[in-house]
């Protein structure tokens, strides 16, 4: 991505360098988590909504805690939003099972505490009555505000 791709988009359009977001979704919020351990300091601001924490038996979420315990000086400043539905922990319906299983607020309030106990700006916001689809769009509305905060906007 560092070495292909922001160079590529830097070719077609102005790109402050500075100010890199990165946003996912599900196995993308996995993405974009592991881009800020693999690269601290590469983004500015990430919105991590309703990362699917539980693939991988937890491994970004293992990932995440041995970063936390010895956080990069890099990552100093970098701000974070961590999404997820207030639905998709829900036991009813024929996949309740799965969704109580996967854990999906509760890791992802573990992965806002544990980056934010490392030092990074770190927002989390559970969107009431969304499943996982829904509270996609959810994240999606908040995060231009949130990746490219205005004049005047509370830090």
């Amino acid at each position: 991505m560092e070495a292909a791709l922001l160079p590529a988009l830097a070719r077609r359009h102005p790109v402050d360098m500075g100010q890199l977001s990165l946003f996912g979704h599900s196995l993308g919020g996995l993405f974009a988590l592991r881009a800020l351990l693999a690269r601290p300091g590469l983004f500015r601001s990430l919105v991590i909504a309703s990362p699917s924490l539980w693939w991988g038996e937890g491994a970004m979420l293992d990932a995440a805690r041995r970063f936390a315990a010895r956080p990069p000086a890099a990552a100093a400043g970098t701000r974070l939003l961590v999404t997820v539905g207030g639905q998709e922990e829900s036991d009813e319906g024929p996949r309740g099972a799965i969704r109580a299983a996967r854990r999906m607020i509760g890791n992802a309030r573990e992965l806002a505490a544990l980056l934010r106990g490392a030092g990074l700006a770190v927002e989390f916001a559970e969107f009431p009555g969304e499943d996982h689809g829904s509270a996609r769009l959810h994240a999606l509305i908040r995060a231009p505000r949130f990746a490219l905060p205005r004049a005047g906007d509370p830090a």
